[in-house]
């Protein structure tokens, strides 16, 4: 698809200004949540030898994903979504698969109308029901041990607070010192949870480190060290 060519093009730019950023942090595990086709893993990460975690929902881009990211080393790939709760949730598919999400989108919000003038017809493509985890559950019992300086990545699409949500035994457990998460500059979604992230952060001991504005200015990466 033409536009996801454009996008792609536009976020090896974004990607390349984390990679410069991370490669100075010294960290020594990732956990991806919300891997899509390993992008962050292979354009940000790109140390083949880093332990990665990946968490990817999506049945129709999981072949890519493998196939991408095959020569890193990515010690597990889970494939459910990450939530504040186990149990099963509705998935709602966009035809821009990168922005498939757990929350519907807002159709009357700027950017969805505008993705919905470039796409043509409807933004969400299917519906399905997965499978969701909390990460204290997943990687909680050890999982983690031993390692001294985590990144965890979460790019949910307005999702992020109900991961962060079920993640805080584990951010307050181990050795997560990096968080980072999206935040959007509109609103995207029915629910639009994802600017609590903020605030459960600081709640956690995290302070903003650095924020990256995406080149189509729709969205931050936001990136909070623990204090």
């Amino acid at each position: 698809m033409l536009v996801e060519k454009v996008y792609n093009i536009i976020d090896s730019f974004h990607a390349n200004r984390l990679h410069q950023f991370y490669n100075s942090q010294n960290i020594d595990a990732v956990i991806d949540v919300g891997s899509h086709k390993g992008e962050f893993i292979t354009k940000v990460i790109r140390n083949k030898n880093l332990p990665i975690y990946s968490f990817e929902p999506q049945q129709s881009v999981r072949n890519t994903l493998l196939f991408n990211t095959e020569s890193f080393n990515v010690i597990e790939y889970f494939n459910f979504a990450a939530s504040d709760r186990s149990g099963e949730m509705k998935f709602f598919v966009n035809k821009l698969t990168s922005t498939s999400s757990l929350i519907l989108p807002n159709y009357n919000g700027i950017w969805s109308r505008f993705k919905k003038m470039i796409l043509g017809g409807k933004l969400v493509v299917g519906i399905e029901k997965i499978k969701v985890f909390t990460l204290d559950e997943i990687l909680g019992s050890g999982t983690l041990d031993g390692y001294k300086n985590i990144l965890l990545k979460i790019d949910t699409e307005g999702f992020e607070s109900r991961v962060l949500q079920g993640a805080k035994k584990i951010i307050q457990d181990t050795q997560i010192n990096l968080i980072q998460v999206e935040s959007m500059n509109n609103t995207l979604f029915s629910k639009n949870p994802s600017n609590r992230s903020n605030k459960i952060l600081k709640s956690m001991g995290f302070n903003l480190k650095k924020k990256f504005l995406f080149p189509a200015l729709n969205f931050f990466d936001v990136v909070y060290e623990r204090k």
